[in-house]
């Protein structure tokens, strides 16, 4: 883990406390303690690559920017998918992986093509939650089913 993190982050961490109110606050949002925030203000710690991502999603900043301002370098996760766990949902990091690359991709787009890439994109994505949604609750019809026949053979 980089020891120092660029003042550019600091600045967006300390903007954070402000706005939410104190290190704590951060700290329980980012799942570290207060004194590691602490440290990060101070320029004592560095970020691992799980600290920047949620980092990313509090602040609303682009992950590949917050990762390279902790001295991390994007491309050796984004291509290789190699993130370390965000938490015990598997989905939350597949999802994480592909705002990555699509950042990074969508950056190598000419400005004025985006909009319509985007608009594709946010298509592409609603069509994947939505069939995410109904595969899920497909499994869960299908446990509640189980579960039922095993009540009755368990009855008889």
């Amino acid at each position: 883990m980089p020891g120092q993190l660029d003042k550019q982050l600091q600045r967006i961490l300390l903007d954070t406390v402000v706005k939410l109110g104190n290190q704590a606050k951060v700290a329980e949002e980012l799942g570290v303690d207060q004194a590691t925030v602490s440290r990060w203000l101070a320029g004592r710690q560095g970020m691992d690559v799980g600290q920047c991502l949620r980092l990313a999603k509090l602040t609303q900043q682009r992950a590949a920017d917050i990762m390279i301002w902790a001295n991390h370098n994007p491309d050796d996760y984004l291509d290789s998918g190699n993130l370390p766990p965000l938490s015990a949902d598997a989905q939350e990091i597949a999802e994480r992986v592909q705002i990555l690359n699509w950042e990074r991709k969508r950056n190598s787009i000419p400005e004025h093509l985006r909009p319509m890439l985007d608009t594709a994109v946010d298509s592409v994505l609603t069509s994947y939650q939505e069939a995410f949604r109904a595969n899920q609750h497909a499994e869960e019809a299908q446990e509640r089913r189980a579960q039922s026949r095993r009540r009755r053979l368990n009855q008889k």
